[in-house]
């Protein structure tokens, strides 16, 4: 009579908890959206340091593994409780049930997913894709943010050792199932060529304010952009492999002209000349006047429309190490919980790097610094206007 008591409770307990779930994981034959993960605290820093060895060895890679985690996570609906962080570019990365468009928005990203993927393997199925994929973001973002506090404290005349004591760590906590087949919704990602309305209404669509989707999109103070990926080409500052709030001041502190690209259209060739061949439709990026850094248009409009604008005049005008701590940690801290907040691990995982006291090896400049870029030739200028001229220059920034 106990034994079916208790039998009949348990019945209850799951109904109930199905019922409660979100409608966006109601699918796939009792697939929910958290799961036990297995590694104890001595296992996950093994795994920290197997991505730290990738940081150190592997040019501008954490740039990449911070998209990558961005992009897993940012599909979220905060309307219906669909999407997030659940591993869903996995199926794009392998083509499997992706078409062409699925994996255009992700190019790129098949080199931070090939190098995490023995990582995943190795542990055997005791840890998700998805926490592997979210917790290299976390790693590389403390460990890039801290190369900034360094730099930082080393300006201000700190001594090396003081300065070596700086760090950026991002709190980060496990408990991301992998989806079990892809699921329609790249199309809920922010893209370049995004007027001010639909970015907006895609952050909020996600749960963001305002002031929080401008420090995310300060993420672009990290990496490039490469023609043979996007279509769009160069670096947005001096620094790719540095955390900080150098979007905004470049912004605010550059004068940028709009160039116009051709971008391939999903589906057209990859190569190193991508950019030239078709099928190709024209978008805008924005080079500064010295031929140094560049912005797509979405960056763009953080300087010149009026409801972004405020937002970023404050990140441009605060020392960088407080912009990361106080802004941009606490908003990716929520992009990588997106929908997932009441459901993961009560414990916190370490995500601080410290090479040194890690024992990983470097072969390779930990920082980056970029040269001006070369002056754009005189036909590069004349193809750039005349298609500027047929497409009715670019999106007004109140758009």
């Amino acid at each position: 009579m106990r034994i079916a008591r208790i039998a009949i409770v348990s019945v209850v307990t799951i109904l109930q908890a199905v019922l409660a779930a979100p409608q966006g994981f109601l699918q796939q034959g009792g697939w929910r959206p958290a799961y036990t993960p297995q590694l104890v605290q001595a296992e996950w820093a093994m795994l920290k340091r197997s991505i730290a060895a990738q940081l150190a060895n592997t040019a501008l890679i954490g740039p990449t593994f911070i998209r990558l985690a961005w992009h897993d996570a940012a599909t979220y609906s905060a309307q219906d409780g669909s999407g997030g962080p659940h591993a869903n570019l996995w199926f794009a990365a392998t083509w499997q049930g992706a078409n062409a468009s699925d994996v255009f928005l992700h190019r790129g990203l098949e080199r931070a997913i090939n190098a995490l993927e023995p990582l995943y393997q190795a542990y055997g199925g005791r840890v998700s894709r998805a926490d592997v994929w979210s917790f290299a973001g976390a790693v590389a973002a403390s460990h890039l943010g801290t190369l900034t506090a360094q730099a930082a404290a080393a300006q201000q005349a700190q001594t090396p050792q003081r300065a070596q004591q700086q760090t950026i760590t991002v709190p980060w906590r496990p408990g991301r199932a992998d989806y079990l087949a892809a699921q329609p919704l790249n199309s809920r990602l922010p893209t370049p060529d995004d007027t001010v309305l639909a970015m907006e209404a895609k952050f909020a669509r996600m749960g963001f304010t305002t002031g929080e989707m401008v420090a995310l999109i300060g993420a672009h103070s990290l990496g490039r952009c490469q023609a043979t990926t996007s279509g769009y080409r160069g670096f947005w500052t001096s620094h790719p492999n540095r955390l900080s709030n150098s979007l905004f001041t470049n912004l605010l502190g550059s004068t940028y002209y709009p160039v116009a690209m051709n971008v391939p259209v999903p589906g057209a060739p990859v190569g190193p000349e991508t950019a030239r061949l078709g099928p190709s439709t024209v978008k805008f990026q924005f080079n500064d006047t010295r031929h140094t850094h560049m912005m797509l248009q979405t960056d763009f409009f953080l300087g010149s429309n009026t409801r972004l604008a405020p937002w970023t005049r404050a990140y441009a005008g605060m020392p960088p190490t407080a912009f990361i701590a106080q802004h941009f940690v606490p908003a990716f801290v929520k992009l990588l919980e997106l929908g997932m907040a009441n459901q993961l691990m009560p414990y916190v995982v370490d995500t601080s790097v410290d090479f040194v006291a890690m024992g990983v090896a470097t072969n390779m400049p930990v920082d980056v610094q970029v040269p001006p870029g070369a002056a754009p030739t005189e036909q590069e200028l004349q193809e750039s206007q005349a298609l500027l001229a047929a497409n009715n220059r670019y999106k007004s920034p109140a758009a």
